[in-house]
């Protein structure tokens, strides 16, 4: 025995000191390479270009003009430009950006979240910037920036108390667009026979009505007029009757006011009197993308939407008889609107800010107007399209961009230069969305202000009075911060590193133990956790860590751009108690939970289709199980097609068996038939991957069971309750563990799909989460809700495993 170790540790050693002589081979190759290629840069002159980052929205042939011609006029400057959102959906990226401190130096920013952004610290106030180019203008500098050039909305909107965080580069308006050939079916001509647009909003909805067609079923044919279709929103009509959403200081939120309530009760009548928002929404999202907006197509005779559409009709409609006209307001007000836009601005942290606020100034000028509407008035002629120039925010721009590709193109078809001009006209009336640190919240509770009413039938004055009060909450935690302690720069570390150490200790510790092991043994012990501990340090590192970190976090108040301050308990009493939509996502989180053995069913019941020995029976498998390939994007926009309420595959077929109204789908937020539903029928959709599971439970069942209960009489439904049932518990068992696990975690869907509507219907606690944490930066509140989500997931586990004693077996497998 005592030779034989002796054999084992020497043969250990051999192999030990084999490995040894390659990693140190290998570790030399590294460092040469790594030494060699530093004595070449070393070597070389140093490289005196700059390089600039710039976030864009679009990267058409204007932009890509404008930045070369940057670079031509400065050499050595390097502009570097990538698409980026410019909105709330493109936060994730910027905040990661700043927090890992590679910045971009400009960025093209919605100005309606500059608020947001400026409160968090993260944008470079540019004040002292903008005065120094004035006063170098007045000196033959180039030309500077001057406030007194821009349309006053549009400067607010990148302002915030007192400070400049951006400076604001395009516009857009919204206004009332009709079909000519329609109204004037229906009568609504003067005198002299031309077209009459509604002026107040009485006419508005007497129009809207009179212009609706309906066919035998009740369904519509022809809409006169959706309220929120296009892009109005509660907005407009609130500015039409002199409403305002946040005082002037930015303190108070008055979205509860009386202008403000009665625009809701307007929006919620005209959708009444139209057979309510389900149908009406039904009908103008029949397809997607602009070729099927359904004004173009005639099925919708007019709409409030921004002057994009004009593009839109020049490209797929230019022979559409139509008309731009004011957006009626209340009897006894005058015409508004609102216009949001882009503006560029300058991260805290990111270096070279006056080289950046160059650019902007050039981006921004005259000459880099005419630059970029040039060129791509180009790209569009040598297409055949007809080009539009997009509104900038300076009135003085407009005008000579209207004069010269507008008013100057004779392939402008007349009603679009006509809608043009009534566009540039209402840029003088136009109002801007309020500037506060909650304007991402702020459109929220509007938003589900609208859907209480409008499906819920809830009161508008209830509604925004709820919304109301939330939103002053949020900014008072905002504006009057409670003192809190801040949390220890590196202690999260520190606890990460506590962690890591005594796991690796209690590891060794664990091994040292085992004294009667051979040293032989011991050795290749050793050599296991060598090679493991590539793997060990990753889980520590990316797994547990944030883990650990998250758990700290859960007690502090922390938004990424600031030290966490410690809170206590507080996020997880706001989680409880504070705030109903946390139970509400819950609530749509387990009505998914239905889904799990509707899934498995389909699962099984497909397994045993295919689980007999005919021919291509692995070509039918295979298909079966592709749409557990297909990327969930793909399958999204796949099922959001066949769950359309109008032309969708579905709802065709339904309609064809005799259904006369189908349900609405993702359209409707009805717990019976509807957002959910459609959800967990698409979930069923993707059933081939648990059927392979199925299929190998099946394929280890023992045929001499069905044969000895076939010859005791036993029929085919016997057989399976009797033996296929009770030999697969562990597969069910599984299946059920993962199913549950998996709906608690179900966010892609929702996403894509709704994007947590209609009503909230499938805003999952996953997608609530993630809007906390990534939307709103509520990443204390955010780690709260993710270990409250562990703990559920822990506990229905839990249970399971605990029931399983009761019904699982695993002797007979």
């Amino acid at each position: 025995m005592a030779h034989r170790d002796v054999i084992h540790r020497r043969i250990s050693r051999r192999r030990f000191r084999g490995l040894s002589r390659w990693v140190v081979v290998l570790s030399a190759m590294v460092c040469l390479l790594c030494g060699g290629t530093t004595m070449v840069v070393a070597g070389t002159a140093p490289q005196r270009s700059i390089r600039l980052s710039f976030w864009t929205i679009s990267r058409d042939r204007g932009v890509e003009a404008l930045v070369h011609q940057f670079e031509a006029d400065h050499p050595g400057v390097k502009i570097v430009a990538s698409l980026y959102d410019g909105g709330t959906n493109g936060s994730q990226r910027l905040a990661t950006a700043i927090m890992g401190g590679a910045p971009p130096n400009i960025v093209y920013q919605d100005r309606f979240t500059i608020g947001q952004w400026a409160v968090l610290g993260a944008f470079y106030r540019l004040n002292h910037l903008i005065s120094q180019s004035m006063a170098r203008q007045k000196f033959g500098g180039p030309e500077g920036i001057n406030s007194a050039d821009y349309y006053p909305f549009c400067w607010q909107e990148a302002s915030y108390q007192g400070g400049v965080y951006g400076i604001p580069t395009g516009t857009e308006v919204r206004v009332l667009f009709y079909n000519s050939d329609e109204l004037r079916q229906v009568g609504l001509v003067n005198t002299l026979g031309r077209v009459v647009p509604p002026k107040t909003w009485g006419q508005l909805e007497r129009d809207a009505l009179k212009l609706s067609r309906r066919n035998a079923a009740g369904d519509f044919t022809r809409l006169g007029f959706a309220p929120n279709y296009g892009n109005s929103w509660l907005y407009i009509y609130a500015f039409l009757d002199g409403g305002r959403f946040m005082n002037r200081a930015g303190t108070l939120c008055t979205m509860d006011s009386p202008p403000v309530v009665k625009a809701l009760a307007y929006m919620a009548r005209l959708y009444r009197l139209q057979g309510g928002i389900n149908r009406v929404d039904a009908f103008v999202n029949a397809g997607s993308g602009p070729q099927f907006d359904p004004f173009l197509s005639g099925r919708l005779a007019m709409k409030i939407d921004g002057n994009w559409v004009l593009n839109e009709i020049v490209r797929y409609q230019r022979h559409l008889r139509f008309g731009a006209a004011y957006p009626p307001p209340l009897r006894g007000h005058g015409s508004a609107t609102w216009s949001g836009g882009f503006a560029l601005v300058i991260p805290k942290t990111a270096s070279h800010k006056r080289l950046s606020f160059d650019f902007i100034r050039f981006f921004v000028s005259q000459r880099g107007a005419q630059i970029y509407n040039r060129v791509n008035n180009r790209y569009y002629a040598a297409r055949g399209r007809t080009y539009l120039p997009d509104f900038t925010a300076q009135p003085a721009i407009n005008r000579e961009m209207y004069r010269r590709y507008v008013r100057g193109n004779p392939n402008m078809p007349p009603r679009v230069a006509k809608a043009m001009h009534t566009c540039y006209e209402l840029l003088k009336i136009s109002h801007n969305r309020p500037v506060t640190p909650v304007g991402d919240y702020m459109w929220d509770q509007m938003l589900q202000a609208q859907s209480s009413v409008f499906r819920g039938g809830v009161s508008p004055k209830v509604a925004l009075t709820r919304a109301t009060e939330r939103v002053q909450r949020r900014l008072n935690r905002i504006l009057h911060p409670v003192p809190a302690a801040r949390l220890p720069e590196g202690l999260v570390m520190a606890v990460l590193a506590v962690v890591a150490v005594v796991l690796v200790l209690a590891g060794f510790w664990r091994e040292w133990r085992k004294n009667r092991l051979a040293q032989w043994r011991r050795s290749q012990t050793a050599m296991g956790w060598m090679f493991a501990g590539p793997a060990i340090a990753g889980f520590l590192i990316f797994s547990l860590g944030p883990m650990v970190g998250s758990l700290l976090y859960s007690f502090c108040r922390y938004n990424l751009l600031h030290a966490p301050r410690w809170v206590g308990l507080e996020n997880y009493h706001r989680v409880l108690i504070g705030h109903s939509l946390f139970w509400y996502s819950l609530a749509n989180t387990t009505y998914m939970l239905i889904g799990v053995p509707l899934g498995m069913a389909v699962g099984l019941a497909l397994a045993m289709l295919l689980n007999t020995e005919v021919r291509g029976i692995r070509l039918y498998r295979t298909i079966f199980y592709l749409p557990a390939v297909v990327p969930a994007v793909a399958a999204a926009y796949l099922w959001m097609w066949i769950l359309n309420p109008v032309n969708g595959l579905l709802n065709s077929l339904l309609r064809d068996f005799g259904v006369a109204h189908p349900p609405l789908w993702l359209n409707s937020p009805s717990w019976l038939l509807g957002s959910k539903a459609g959800i967990i029928l698409m979930g069923l959709w993707g059933a081939g991957a648990g059927m392979i599971i199925w299929l190998a439970g099946l394929k280890g069942i023992p045929t001499q069971l069905y044969e000895a209960a076939k010859m005791d009489g036993a029929g085919p439904v016997r057989r399976f309750w009797n033996i296929t049932l009770p030999m697969l518990t562990p597969y069910i068992f599984f299946n059920l563990i993962m199913g549950v696990i998996g709906t608690m975690q179900i966010f892609s869907q929702s996403y894509i799909m709704t994007s947590g509507g209609p009503d909230h219907s499938t805003d999952f606690y996953a997608l609530y989460l993630f809007n906390q944490a990534f939307k709103y930066f509520r990443m204390g509140y955010a780690s709260a809700l993710a270990w409250i989500l562990l703990l559920l997931i822990l506990a229905l586990t839990a249970i399971q495993f605990w029931l399983s004693r009761k019904w699982v077996n695993y002797d007979v497998v």
